[in-house]
C-alpha cells in the first residue's frame, strides 16, 4: 500500500472516530410562564364571611375615637355601618379596625382590611398610589386646599377589587344625594365644633374683668382738655 493511501486511510479513521466522539447538542429548554393566581373574589369573600372588614385612620378626633367601653365610634364607623347595612342587610356585621397611617397599604394588600375610610393628607395619599382612591363629598376638607396641610377625606381599596369598587361608588353616590351623609357630617362635625366654640365663648364671659380698686374719698385728675 502506497504512503498516499495508508496516510487518506489513516485521515479517515480518524474523522470517523472523531465523528463518533462527538455528542448531539442538548435539547433546548423553554421555560414555563408560572402565571399569577388570579386575586380572590372579595365579595364572595365578605359574604362568606359573613362581615365586613374595614379600617379607619387612627386618630382621636370626631371622625373616629374610642368612647368608655372602647368602641370606634365617630363619622367613620357611622359610615362604614352605613355601608355595611346596604350591602350585608345587618349594620352590625363590621369589623372596625384602628390603622395607623404607616400601616394602611399592608393592611390593603395583605387582605387584613376590605377597604380603608381616613382623612389624608397630600403627603400620605402619595405614599398610597396604587391604591383606588374614591373621594368622599368635598365639604370634608378640613383646611382649604392651597394648604400642603390640607386634609382629603376617602375611601381606599385595592385596584383589583373592581366589584367592591363599584358597590362603593354606588353608595358614595347614594348617600350624597339623599342627604344622610351631610346629616352624618352635620352629627360629628359641625355641632362638635359649635358646641367647642360656644364652650371657649361662654369660659372667656365667666373670667373675671380686673381693674384697678378705686380708694374712697380720693378724687382722680380729671384729664386734661386740648386747646385744639
Amino acid at each position: 500500500m502506497s504512503s498516499l493511501k495508508k496516510i487518506g486511510l489513516l485521515l479517515c479513521t480518524l474523522g470517523l472516530l472523531s465523528a463518533c466522539g462527538d455528542e448531539p447538542p442538548p435539547p433546548k429548554v423553554v421555560p414555563k410562564t408560572v402565571q399569577a393566581p388570579p386575586p380572590p373574589n372579595v365579595m364572595e369573600t365578605i359574604k362568606a364571611r359573613g362581615k365586613l372588614l374595614v379600617g379607619v385612620k387612627r386618630v382621636q378626633t370626631m371622625l373616629n375615637t374610642l368612647n368608655a367601653r372602647q368602641e370606634i365610634v365617630g363619622l367613620e364607623a357611622d359610615l362604614a355601618k352605613l355601608f355595611t347595612d346596604s350591602f350585608l342587610s345587618n349594620k352590625n356585621k363590621v369589623d372596625l379596625k384602628l390603622v395607623l397611617p404607616q400601616a394602611m397599604s399592608n393592611m390593603l394588600l395583605g387582605r387584613t382590611v376590605d377597604f380603608l375610610i381616613a382623612s389624608l393628607t397630600r403627603q400620605e395619599l402619595d405614599e398610597l398610589k396604587g391604591m383606588q382612591v374614591i373621594p368622599l363629598p368635598s365639604n370634608m376638607r378640613e383646611v382649604s386646599e392651597e394648604s400642603d396641610a390640607a386634609l382629603n377625606y376617602v375611601i381606599l381599596v385595592r385596584p383589583e377589587d373592581q366589584a367592591l369598587i363599584e358597590q362603593l361608588n354606588k353608595f358614595v353616590s347614594r348617600i350624597r344625594d339623599s342627604g344622610e351623609y351631610a346629616k352624618l357630617y352635620d352629627l360629628w362635625v359641625i355641632k362638635p365644633k359649635a358646641r367647642e366654640a360656644a364652650t371657649i365663648s361662654n369660659e372667656r364671659a365667666e373670667q373675671p374683668t380686673t381693674q384697678e380698686p378705686v380708694q374712697e374719698g380720693v378724687v382722680l385728675p380729671r384729664p386734661e382738655r386740648s386747646n385744639n
